[in-house]
């Protein structure tokens, strides 16, 4: 019987084997390596939008008229602290212009007394205009009244401060709106077109003589080449509004509050009105943050945080109270 003969390979043979075998291994390295790279890993965050302002070419004084100041919105409200709402219409309203009149009147302390210890010094960074330090001032626009005035229409890029949530935005339309009345502004909703569609910024406590940064209530945004035309507006204005009384001490640690009830009798209600400001000392956005500390005994003494408060980029524009 024949036996099946066991062939052996030649060296030459076994050489060629082991070369084919290490380009195998290697291929296998090189695709494990790709695999590796391939999955997802840590990206960088996206650095935020820079907060900047630009303004846009001039504008005809005739078509436009001034928006007042809309109170501003900070971030998403902290504890213990609110966004004023438009007030409730209470008083007869001032036309800013020759459109409609309108009425509201902000503030907790319908019929009571009112009181406070202002507060806040300069200081808050005010959005950049592009290429410029300093925003060039634009053809101004006065209301027919001359209550209110609006200047450097503008292109706003940076934290949306209206709404309260601070998200980022780009290029949304915004105004200077100015107080020119010796009351304060409760509250003004001023009506534009901007390149034909409809646009509104809402301005609420604006002390006398002050301005504020007013970006479009809704984010429209616009273009340098954008024309802004004034259509109407609403306002209302009180002249009750104080910033320090006997009765009550506001005083600030960091962004925390505290009320002190000085009278001798309860005080229901006591609330305090804030505004953040730019560097150039308008403040920022049309929103007002307000704090309410609720009722105080006679010496009684209450804390609230304050969470866009800021000792060196804040005002305090009112306090306000009812007596028992």
């Amino acid at each position: 019987m024949l036996k099946p003969q066991k062939r052996k390979l030649t060296r030459k043979q076994l050489i060629v084997l082991d070369c084919v075998l290490l380009v195998v291994l290697a291929a296998l390295v090189v695709f494990a390596v790709c695999l590796s790279k391939a999955r997802p890993g840590d990206e960088p965050a996206p650095t935020e939008t820079e907060t900047t302002l630009q303004t846009v070419p001039d504008q005809t004084a005739s078509d436009t008229a001034p928006p007042e100041t809309a109170e501003p919105s900070a971030g998403p409200t902290q504890p213990s602290e609110a966004v004023t709402e438009p007030p409730a219409a209470t008083e007869p309203g001032k036309p800013s212009s020759g459109g409609s009149s309108g009425g509201a009147s902000s503030g907790a302390s319908s019929g009571g007394s009112s009181g406070g210890s202002s507060g806040g010094s300069s200081g808050s960074g005010k959005p950049a205009s592009s290429g410029s330090t300093a925003v060039e001032e634009k053809e101004r626009a006065e209301t027919a009244s001359g209550e209110l005035t609006c200047s450097n229409y503008s292109l706003f890029s940076g934290q949306f401060v209206e709404d309260g949530r601070d998200e980022l935005v780009e290029n949304v339309a915004a105004v200077l709106v100015t107080n020119n009345t010796g009351k304060f502004l409760d509250l003004a909703t001023l009506h534009f077109t901007i390149d034909g569609q409809d646009a509104v910024f809402i301005a609420t406590g604006l002390p006398a003589g002050k301005s504020a940064w007013v970006m479009e209530a809704t984010r429209m945004t616009a273009k340098n080449s954008s024309e802004f035309t004034y259509v109407d507006c609403m306002s209302s204005f009180r002249d009750d509004v104080v910033t320090s009384t006997d009765k009550l001490t506001i005083t600030a640690n960091g962004n925390m509050l505290t009320a002190t009830n000085n009278s001798g009798e309860t005080l229901e209600n006591v609330c305090v009105y804030y505004k953040t400001r730019h560097t150039d000392g308008n403040y920022f956005g049309g929103i007002t943050y307000l704090v309410d500390f609720g009722t105080l005994e006679p010496g009684a003494s209450a804390e609230s945080l304050a969470g866009h408060y800021d000792a060196e980029n804040t005002d305090l524009i009112r306090v306000s109270f009812q007596t028992g």
